[in-house]
C-alpha cells in the first residue's frame, strides 16, 4: 500500500486587525505577525524554506 506524504504548508494572510500574518497551515494562530506583506513574505518564505514547506501568498481578499 502507498503511504500518503503530506506535506506542511507555510502561509502569508491578511490580519483582520491590520497587517499581516505567517501562519502555518492546520494550526491556530500566527507564528509571527508583520505590519508590511514583503516583510511577511520575506520571512515566511525562510521559514519555508528551512521546514522544506509549500508557500503560499494570499492577497488582501483572503
Amino acid at each position: 500500500m502507498p503511504r500518503l506524504i503530506v506535506r506542511t504548508t507555510h502561509h502569508v494572510v491578511p490580519n483582520p486587525e491590520g497587517g499581516w500574518d505567517v501562519t502555518e497551515g492546520g494550526t491556530e494562530g500566527a507564528l509571527k505577525h508583520f505590519d508590511d506583506q514583503k516583510d511577511a513574505e520575506n520571512w515566511g518564505r525562510e521559514v519555508s524554506r528551512n521546514a522544506d514547506s509549500e508557500f503560499i501568498v494570499h492577497g488582501k481578499d483572503g
